[in-house]
Parts: C-alpha cells; sequence; structure tokens
C-alpha cells in the first residue's frame, strides 16, 4: 500500500510569525469572560496561588490558603504574578499565557513537520489550532497546556541537534525541559523521554564511519546539556526540601492521588479514547495515518510516521499504571497533528474529502448543540448564527474542495466561534454587576464550597472557604466583610452563626450557573425533568441555576 495523488502546491502558507499570531488570537477569544470555559483548579487553584504569593510578598515558594503549596512547581505561578503585576489581577492577565502557548504548540508542529520532511508545515500547525483539546486547555489557565509546548519544544530542539549536531539546538532542549519540569514537575520528563525512546527505535540508523567522530563530539554537548538542564531544574525542588520539611508527605499524598498500579486493562478504553478526544475533530485522519504508516514504500517516510506513532502509542502506555485526566495527555496533540497533517498532504483525493467532511460533521455536533442551546434560551443570537452559518460553509467547502488547510484554518475559526462567543454567552460562572463595590476593601469568604469560582478574581485577591465543622466564631475573628452561601448551605450556615453569637445581615441573592469538576455539567445538582420544561417554557435557566446569598459580617 502506497500513497498517491499527492497534494497539489498548498494556496495558504503561514509564516512563523503569522501562525503564531493567528494562534494567539484564536485561543484568546472571551480569555476575559468570566463565562469562558473553566474549572475548579484553575480557579481556585492557579487563580488563587499568585495572588496569595503578591500578597505575602514571598515568590520563592507558592503560598495557598495560607500554607506552602508544595503539590506543583512555581514557573506558571511566577509567570501569574508577572502578568498581574502588569496588567492587573484580572481574567486576561490570568489566561493570555495559555492562549500564548496554545499559539507556541502549533508553531511547533509546524516547525516539526517542516524538520521531518522539509516541507511547510502549515497544516500541522492549523489542526493544533483546531484541536477541541487545544481549544479548551488555551483558554484556561492550567499547567498542562504550557507543560506540553514546553517538552515539545525540548523534543522539536532534540532532533534539530541529532540531525545538525550543533550545540545551540542541544542546550535549547535542556532550557525547554528543565522549564517544562518547573512547569509541572517529572511528569515533563515522560514526553521527551518517550519522544526519544521512539526516535531510537524508529529513525536511528545503523552508524557509519563518517558518524564515530561526530557521535564522539556529542557526549561532550550531552554532558554539558545534561548540567544546563540540572542547573535550572533542580535548586527549587531542592530548597523546597530543606525549607519545608512536609514535602515529604505532600509527595506521598500526590502518590497515593495517581494511585500507582501495574498496567490496567481497564483503562486502555479511557487513555486511547482522551487521547483521540484531544486532537478531535481530526481522531479518524491520525486512525487511518496510523494504520497507513505500516504499508509505506520509502523508508524515511515510513520510519519518519513510524516516529510519531510510536511517540503517541509510548506516552500514553505509562497512564495505564495511574489515575490521570485527558488534559494530561495534551502534549500527544503535536505528533498526532503532523501525522495527521503529512497524511491529508500525501492521500487519495477521495480519502482527503471523505476525512474533511467527517472532520466537520463531528465538529458539527457540538456546534448545532450549543448553538441550539443558546438560541432556545435567548442567550445570544449573532454568535450563535455564524457558527452555524460557518459550520455549513465549512462542510461545504470540505466535500466540493477537499483542501484541507482552508478546511482546517475554518475549523479553527469555528471552535474559536464555539468556544469563545456561543460558549460563553450561557453565563456559567459568571457574577452579576452589581455586587457590594468594595469587594477589595473588605473580606471576602465562602461557606462550605469553592463557589462562586470568579469571587476571587472580581474581588482581586484570594478568597477563602469556610470548612464545616470549624470554629466559625474564631475563624471570623476580625472579619468585616461578605460571605457568599449557596442556596442548599444557607440554613447551615444560619445556624452556626446563631450558634457562636455572629450577627449577619442578608444582602441580596443572586442565580448563577457554575461548573462542577467538568466544565459541562453547569446546571444545579439534582435538577430534575420538571426544571428543564419549566426552564424551556420560560425560555429562561432560572430554574436550572443555583442562588446565591450574600451576608454582611462584622464580627470583632
Amino acid at each position: 500500500m502506497t500513497d498517491a495523488t499527492p497534494l497539489a502546491r498548498p494556496r495558504l502558507v503561514l509564516p512563523a510569525w503569522a501562525l503564531f499570531a493567528l494562534g494567539v488570537l484564536s485561543c484568546g477569544v472571551a480569555i476575559w469572560s468570566e463565562g469562558s470555559i473553566s474549572g475548579q483548579d484553575e480557579y481556585w487553584l492557579s487563580f488563587r496561588t499568585p495572588m496569595e504569593m503578591r500578597a505575602r510578598g514571598e515568590y520563592w515558594t507558592p503560598w495557598l490558603d495560607g500554607e506552602p503549596r508544595l503539590q506543583k512547581p512555581p514557573l506558571l505561578y511566577w509567570l501569574l504574578c508577572l502578568s498581574y503585576e502588569l496588567l492587573g489581577t484580572n481574567l486576561f492577565a490570568a489566561r493570555i499565557w495559555s492562549a500564548c502557548f496554545g499559539a507556541g504548540l502549533a508553531l511547533i508542529a509546524a516547525r516539526l513537520h517542516r524538520e521531518l520532511w522539509q516541507r511547510d508545515g502549515t497544516l500541522a500547525g492549523l489542526l493544533v489550532l483546531a484541536a477541541a483539546g487545544v481549544g479548551i486547555e488555551s483558554r484556561r489557565a492550567m499547567l498542562d497546556l504550557p507543560m506540553g509546548c514546553l517538552a515539545a519544544l525540548a523534543v522539536l530542539f532534540g532532533l534539530r541537534w541529532q540531525r545538525s549536531g550543533r550545540l545551540a539546538p542541544l542546550l535549547g532542549a535542556s532550557t525547554a525541559l528543565a522549564a517544562a519540569v518547573l512547569i509541572k514537575g517529572p511528569v515533563a520528563l515522560l514526553f521527551a523521554a518517550t519522544a526519544t525512546l521512539a526516535w531510537w527505535i524508529t529513525l536511528r540508523r545503523a552508524p557509519r564511519p563518517a558518524d564515530a567522530n561526530r557521535s564522539a563530539a556529542g557526549l561532550p554537548q550531552l554532558a554539558l546539556a545534561a548540567l544546563v538542564f540540572l542547573a535550572l531544574a533542580l535548586p527549587w525542588p531542592i530548597s523546597m526540601w530543606l525549607s519545608w520539611p512536609q514535602l515529604g508527605d505532600v509527595l506521598v499524598e500526590q502518590s497515593e492521588a495517581r494511585q500507582f498500579t501495574w498496567l490496567r486493562v481497564s483503562a486502555i478504553g479511557p487513555v486511547l479514547g482522551g487521547g483521540l478526544a484531544l486532537i478531535a475533530p481530526w481522531s479518524l485522519v491520525v486512525l487511518h495515518a496510523a494504520v497507513r504508516a505500516q504499508g509505506l514504500a520509502s523508508d524515511d517516510e515510513r520510519r519518519a510516521r513510524r516516529w510519531l506513532l510510536l511517540w503517541v502509542v509510548a506516552s500514553a502506555v505509562p497512564f495505564l499504571c495511574f489515575a490521570a485526566f485527558e488534559r494530561y495527555l495534551i502534549p500527544m496533540v503535536v505528533p498526532m497533528a503532523v501525522l495527521a497533517a503529512r497524511f491529508l498532504e500525501s492521500c487519495d483525493e477521495r480519502v482527503r474529502r471523505v476525512h474533511l467532511t467527517l472532520a466537520v460533521a463531528v465538529l458539527g455536533l457540538p456546534t448545532l448543540g450549543f448553538a441550539a442551546f443558546a438560541l432556545v434560551f435567548d442567550l445570544a443570537i449573532l454568535t450563535p448564527l455564524a457558527a452555524l452559518a460557518l459550520l455549513a460553509w465549512t462542510l461545504r467547502s470540505a466535500w466540493r474542495h477537499a483542501e484541507p488547510r482552508r478546511v482546517a484554518l475554518a475549523c479553527a475559526a469555528s471552535i474559536t466561534l464555539l468556544l469563545g462567543g456561543v460558549y460563553p454567552a450561557i453565563g456559567i460562572n459568571a457574577l452579576p454587576d452589581d455586587l457590594p463595590t468594595d469587594l477589595r476593601e473588605k473580606d471576602v469568604a465562602t461557606y462550605q464550597i469553592a463557589q462562586p469560582g470568579m469571587l476571587s478574581m472580581r474581588a482581586g485577591k484570594s478568597v477563602f472557604t469556610l470548612p464545616e465543622g470549624i470554629d466559625l466564631k474564631a475563624r471570623l475573628a476580625g472579619f468585616d466583610g461578605y460571605v457568599f452561601v449557596l442556596e442548599d448551605r444557607r440554613e447551615r450556615f444560619l445556624r452556626a452563626c446563631e450558634a457562636a453569637a455572629i450577627e449577619v445581615q442578608a444582602l441580596r441573592s443572586f442565580r448563577s450557573l457554575f461548573s462542577r469538576k467538568a466544565w459541562l455539567r453547569f446546571v444545579r445538582e439534582g435538577s430534575t425533568w420538571a426544571d428543564w420544561r419549566a426552564a424551556l417554557a420560560a425560555r429562561s435557566l432560572d430554574a436550572l441555576s443555583p442562588e446565591f446569598t450574600i451576608y454582611r459580617v462584622r464580627h470583632g
């Protein structure tokens, strides 16, 4: 089996700066909105940690809830501290780094494609921007996408060093890898190690006499790169180990949370599905490219594609041995996008047309669902209609022209409209405009739940939660401000205040949807079909939205 009818000279070629700018624009739309995609790890960990670091004036150690946060390295928190300082404490400042790393991931994929085949890699970059996982994660201030981008950059630099023998790319690889480790810890080494292992198996050729001197010269370079990596990556964890004796307990807790075990067969489906979901709607293209890679006539072509495929598989296998979220697999998007791009550019036109049409159809499912939801509940008109119109045009273009770059660019625009326009219009996690005007000056807390999630960002400081079972009188000593209480905890809060002889005043109530663990679960917990029917009849989400009450508390 061989590839046939290669694609004619592409009409859409983007230089590196244009692809990166397009990526920042695509990934950055609506990151300033409270209704944009979020989750508890973002609004309760990523946002608040740099807030507390700045409030304490202690930047070397991350802080959260008045205690050192030793679970994760500090590099992303340092970047957030910088953007808070330059741009203010707001959502745009918190999320702009993720948008830049998302654009960087697209640029790395394009460069890796060019490095492998000496051909323009615009399509690979556009596939990354048109991938669901990147569209979602680039809008959240989380650790996984930045780590994945830096790990992929280390692999790209390593490949360049292997082919050129120059020191600069190798030092770039060690620096990028150290930065990835300082984002999310040793897991970054996993993706670089699997890429190296896959290269050694697939791309390493039998040594030639001319390579002997080059190999000998490479050993000092590798030693220097290792020293650079250690010099950058080790000082922070060593200092934490010396400064905080509880670090050992934290590592044990982290290990237990990951539930390490032997290979779990039951995890194959979730890991495979999760990885393919990140590259959706191009999942079928990746699967077909993986099968097609085995029958190529050209040895060089077959080895390059097998390297990408083995890199993906080897990266996924460790996740069969511990509990993880699918976003942990985000670095796999790069080799999958490069593999899919090469397949689309070289396959038969009929196959290309079918795959492009199917990809648009897959993207059309969430587009239709969210657009219909927004229109039915009268949340927005222009953005859902624009998303539907773009979807129809893209579907027609995919079938008639089968030009992958045009379709990929249109799919990236569709994801931008969907995640940057239609989804934020629903108002998930959004707070009303008429909250107390002195939130930034007063004390602010929530009761027993980390909601409303955007409260810390609205207040411009880390809002704490009053947990259940505490001595409320002692915890609120000197408190002068506001406590936000969810409806199902209201009676418990009032009883606790009465028992502690704390006087509270109910100021006002408001309704707000909020995401519960997964960003797609946003209606009130326990909502029934009757609630849905009432909401549809009224074309209002009030029946599905939980209610919060703001209490004024002064306690000396």
